[in-house]
């Protein structure tokens, strides 16, 4: 006997065959290694009391030319003719979303709907749609919802951005949570009352219920007893099932929360960090709220301890082995109107808990909002902008740590801010507010761009870091992107990884690190106007 998968074989190559037979002698030599034109008809929405506006997708394929569309519309009670033919516009591009409104005579009848695109000697038609405005069939249910859109936790963020964490086959993505949103068109009739997740069940729970043919009905769904993985989903009725067109991935990784030992003597302010670095097992906070001060948390016993104060007001610091170093950004007033920014590198020595002064900065003129990162065993400064025109500061500067002295290496490629930097072991890594990633080559002295991460805002939100680990870089935002991601050199590809709490903040920059194989990030907040704001939390995600 022959099997399922053979028969599927002859069952496509028999379609190929009887579109080719279509085609004419010179057509057939195209279609050979170019794809044929199409034409599907995606959904037919209730536009008015008399109207409907059907949204289909064309593809013009290769090597056809002199396309034309029509809309054909048909009274269900006699479809030997059509009762209007109508050209509809095609724009220049080989694919393109295609919508076009139209007027029915009577509207208590049902009306089957399709379309037709033309080339020179062919003609290429979709599949029919059943449409009503007053008999709600099980098929009028499937069509006059039009597209479903997914929501990130039915939150005002994600109906602001509903596309935020979509790809072309998954539509959203998510972690610890087990709940989700829809966002579909209101139909005149009828509400869906389950939705299937693969072979699960759940009902639907509304937050809108002011519907109407031309708003927008948004539910939420909360699934307890579903596992990681990939999963069709589908709206359901009494008597239809509408099949959404993307899946959701359902993700094995957990985010933790780990609230840290309070330390009230010094008003628990690490969660307003400036800027942060790792020593051994410590990670070092540096935060200037009302004292400039230096604090570390032991990564193993998350037990906190307060260092010697410090005198200087630090941007950046990044560290090499057992010190750290940090550039200053100190505004000294010149008078009523006028300003100066003091730029300087100071060493910290983590034995002896002291600072020092090294090399002034080589740069010529004052610098603002300037960056630093570490990789090959030196300090590099890059970003930032001239206090006194605006302009971009696009140099590189290296401090050789041995020598003690400053090196211009190649310049900064563009002219995008730098969002945030990242250390490693040869390479240095900056982003932009664009979700574009250069990685500096130290062995190179070279700059290259990588892939660009497109969920990133173009915002000057700075809660985000990047972190070299195992042979990846890791992204980790916050507030607008609360998401985590790796990104793969070798396939050139970011990976989701997973999503945390939106109500959870760094109020001035997000820090994170590596231990045990876990992702840490914090200490964070909850809502800072929560009572118990000053409880701090550390989220870990098991990555492996």
């Amino acid at each position: 006997m022959l099997s399922i998968m053979t028969i599927k074989r002859i069952l496509s190559l028999l379609a190929l065959f009887l579109a080719l037979m279509a085609c004419t002698k010179e057509e057939y030599k195209e279609v050979e290694n170019y794809t044929l034109p199409s034409i599907t008809m995606d959904s037919c929405v209730v536009a008015s009391g008399s109207s409907f506006t059907a949204y289909m997708t064309v593809d013009k394929g290769e090597s056809f030319f002199n396309h034309n569309l029509q809309l054909l519309v048909y009274d269900t009670e006699d479809v030997s003719k059509s009762l209007s033919t109508i050209n509809v516009e095609l724009g220049n591009e080989r694919v393109q979303k295609v919508q076009k409104t139209f007027t029915v005579p009577v509207s208590n009848h049902e009306y089957v709907v399709s379309a037709v695109l033309k080339t020179d000697k062919n003609s290429f038609k979709s599949r029919s749609l059943l449409v009503s405005l007053t008999n709600m069939t099980a098929e009028s249910y499937l069509h006059l919802w039009g597209q479903p859109r997914y929501l990130d936790e039915v939150t005002m963020e994600g109906r602001s951005y509903p596309w935020k964490y979509e790809t072309d086959e998954i539509a959203l993505h998510f972690s610890a949570k087990r709940y989700f949103g829809i966002v579909v068109k209101a139909a005149m009739k009828g509400l869906p009352v389950e939705v299937r997740v693969g072979n699960h069940i759940y009902p639907v729970e509304w937050t809108n219920l002011l519907l109407s043919g031309e708003k927008d009905a948004d539910f939420w769904v909360n699934m307890t007893d579903i596992g990681p993985g990939i999963y069709d989903v589908a709206l359901h009725w009494p008597d239809a099932e509408l099949p959404l067109p993307k899946k959701i991935r359902i993700l094995p990784l957990k985010a933790e929360e780990e609230t840290t030992t309070p330390f009230s003597e010094f008003n628990d302010l690490p969660h307003f960090a400036r800027a942060s670095f790792r020593i051994n097992d410590k990670m070092y906070y540096y935060t200037k709220m009302e004292d400039k001060m230096l604090v570390s948390c032991d990564l193993n016993t998350k037990e906190w301890t307060k260092h010697k104060d410090v005198a200087y007001d630090i941007k950046e610091i990044v560290a090499i082995g057992s010190k750290a170093y940090g550039i200053t950004e100190l505004i000294k007033p010149y008078g009523a109107s006028s300003e100066s920014v003091q730029n300087e590198l100071y060493e910290y020595d983590s034995e002896t808990d002291n600072w020092k002064k090294m090399a002034d900065l080589p740069v010529r003129g004052e610098i603002f909002n300037m960056k630093c990162f570490a990789t090959g065993g030196q300090v590099y400064i890059c970003g930032g902008y001239y206090s006194s025109t605006n302009l971009q500061f696009m140099e590189t500067w290296k401090y050789d740590i041995s020598k003690g002295e400053w090196t211009k290496v190649a310049d900064r490629p563009t002219g995008q801010n730098v969002m945030q930097t990242g250390n490693g072991e040869t390479y240095g890594y900056f982003m932009t507010p664009q979700g574009f990633l250069w990685v500096y080559d130290s062995n190179k002295d070279k700059w290259n761009r990588e892939t660009q991460l497109t969920s990133v805002y173009n915002t000057s939100n700075q809660n985000q870091c990047l972190i070299e680990y195992d042979g990846k870089l890791f992204y980790a935002g916050n507030k607008d992107n609360s998401a985590i991601y790796s990104y793969d050199f070798n396939t050139k590809e970011w990976e989701l990884l997973g999503l945390y709490d939106t109500d959870i903040i760094a109020p001035y920059m997000l820090t994170g690190t590596f231990h045990k194989d876990k992702l840490i990030l914090g200490p964070v907040l909850k809502n800072m106007d929560y009572p118990g704001a000053t409880s701090m939390h550390f989220i870990n995600f098991d990555i492996k």
